[in-house]
């Protein structure tokens, strides 16, 4: 063979194994995903002394050792962020507390995020701090020594407590379903329902009293008075759904004043909101209990306002 065809097809071997070499190794910059084998269903995050835990129970996330009821969006985020992570690059090695401490990985600044499944433990994530480029996080593994660049604000995503995660609906409902709203208060009892087809809101019983802000000897037979059907329409709609501002503790005391409870009858069942006014001015607040929850709430002046409504606003 001659010499010139023998340097020519050592150079196409040549350029065949760079070609490999190309093709098998990620070029730099690339985002590499590690995902899980497996879905978690329990996720436990430490940020030094303080850690929170949610689980997965009968296909829905609780929170904390009470096991609270989680909002769906947030858990679901933080289980996506565990179970698949995007590796843009190994930046250094854990070789010391200097290096780990560089990258906020250090024990004092670091987030654990241990994913397990059945108690077998899947993935624990170390997470640093923040790189310079946005959306991007250093991380490691624990068991590991590479340091990474990871896709995504992985800190702001672990950075969380119980009551950030618990979820604030107390209850939801379709407005279509409600039939009858009870107001039982200070100042008397009254109920609307929707009866006939088309359905139309009346009002089933209440005093004079209640739309004109008359003496108590002004009572007079519900029958005698009328509510817009479109008001009460809307009120009902504002009812089917409560979200709270912020959970009590669990021991809270609950004021001592009478209170208002709004009763929605649904056919099948009923759910009831009471609502207990202390103080006054800027100053009030409602504290609140449901029979939809176990726990006790702090409802917003604005929905204070909804579930108060007079009478007297629904009248034609």
């Amino acid at each position: 063979m001659k010499p010139r065809k023998i340097v020519l097809l050592s150079a196409i071997a040549v350029l065949v194994v760079l070609l490999v070499v190309q093709l098998l190794t990620p070029p730099r910059g690339s985002v590499r995903e590690m995902k899980l084998s497996e879905t978690p269903d329990t996720i436990v995050i430490s940020h030094g002394s303080e850690s929170v835990t949610l689980a997965l129970k009968q296909g829905s996330w609780v929170v904390g050792d009470a096991q609270y009821p989680a909002d769906a969006s947030a858990a679901q985020r933080i289980a996506s962020s565990i179970e698949v992570i995007k590796v843009l690059d190994t930046v250094a090695k854990t070789g010391d507390d200097a290096v780990l401490a560089r990258y906020g990985l250090d024990a004092a600044n670091a987030i654990t995020v241990k994913a397990m499944k059945a108690g077998k433990e899947l993935r624990t994530l170390i997470v640093g701090k923040d790189a310079p480029t946005a959306s991007q996080t250093y991380i490691s593994f624990q068991g590991g020594r590479d340091i990474y660049l990871a896709l995504g604000t992985l800190r702001t995503t672990f950075s969380t407590n119980v009551d950030e995660l618990r979820s604030r609906l107390v209850y939801s409902v379709k407005d279509d379903d409600i039939s009858t709203i009870t107001v039982r208060g200070p100042s008397g009892t009254w109920a609307i329902e929707k009866t006939g087809s088309p359905a139309v809101w009346t009002l089933v019983s209440g005093n004079r009293e209640d739309v004109e802000g008359a003496s108590r000897t002004a009572a007079t037979k519900s029958s005698t008075l009328s509510i817009d059907s479109d008001k009460a329409a809307a009120w009902a709609k504002s009812l089917a759904e409560l979200n709270v501002d912020a959970w009590l503790e669990d021991n809270a005391s609950i004021p001592n004043v009478q209170p208002t409870t709004v009763t929605l009858d649904l056919g099948d069942h009923e759910i009831s909101v009471t609502i207990y006014a202390s103080g006054s001015g800027d100053d009030i607040q409602y504290l609140c209990t449901s029979s939809a929850t176990p726990y006790k709430f702090v409802m917003g002046s604005y929905d204070a306002g909804i579930f108060l409504k007079p009478l007297a606003d629904l009248q034609k």
